[in-house]
């Protein structure tokens, strides 16, 4: 009798891997941006650099917020959920009219950015105990690669396309190809479905009695 297929495949952690990269980078994109956003939108320096605070912020507030749900909800519906909203706050972004329009839209960014935090737990669940060493190896190297290079990336798109409303835009597609990539993934994904009394980490609505 032969054992039973693993449900994590090479391939499928390969591109769960890439999700993640891509996933973080999208909350550092805007970091090279902010010189062509500030002449666009005619504000200095000083206030121009309140785009990557408030998108970390929004980040942060997705670690606390959404990532923990992960316990309670299905993961790939969660997954899909937040790669969804990121889609949505990418495209404000591309089609922002004005400076406020644009900050808003990057706390809605930084916020659905976190969808690498809910992948990672999700592939270790996925995996066998023997793959469980790689498979996290390699999100967490997929996770690296995202952030260091982003920068990168996005400062050389900004020099080809010369603004940062087209910049974003290609940023968009990317992430409409990974949400439609993920969805087609014909795999389980684990949900937990314990009390969230017994969570070690609880979203800040189950701490309530």
């Amino acid at each position: 009798m032969h054992p039973p297929s693993p449900a994590l495949t090479k391939g499928l952690t390969l591109i769960l891997a890439i999700c993640c990269g891509f996933s973080v980078a999208t909350i550092y994109y805007n970091q090279a941006m902010l010189p062509l956003i500030a002449n666009t939108f005619e504000v200095s320096t000083a206030h121009v650099g309140q785009i990557a605070m408030l998108t970390q912020l929004g980040y942060a507030s997705g670690l606390l917020l959404f990532v923990p749900l992960g316990d309670r909800i299905s993961r790939r519906t969660l997954i899909l959920a937040v790669l969804c909203l990121n889609f949505i706050s990418l495209l404000a972004s591309a089609a922002a009219p004005t400076y406020a329009w644009l900050l808003v839209a990057s706390v809605l960014l930084g916020l659905s950015g976190i969808s690498a935090q809910v992948i990672i737990p999700a592939a270790s669940d996925l995996s066998t105990v023997e793959q469980k060493g790689a498979v996290l190896g390699l999100m967490v190297s997929g996770l690296s690669a995202g952030g260091l290079l982003a920068r990168t990336v996005s400062g050389a798109g900004c020099a080809a396309v010369h603004g940062d409303s087209d910049a974003y835009a290609g940023v968009d597609f990317n992430q409409q190809a990974r949400v439609w990539r993920l969805a087609q993934i014909p795999v389980a994904w684990p949900g937990n479905t314990r009390p969230c009394a017994n969570q070690h980490s609880k979203a800040p609505w189950c701490l309530a009695p």
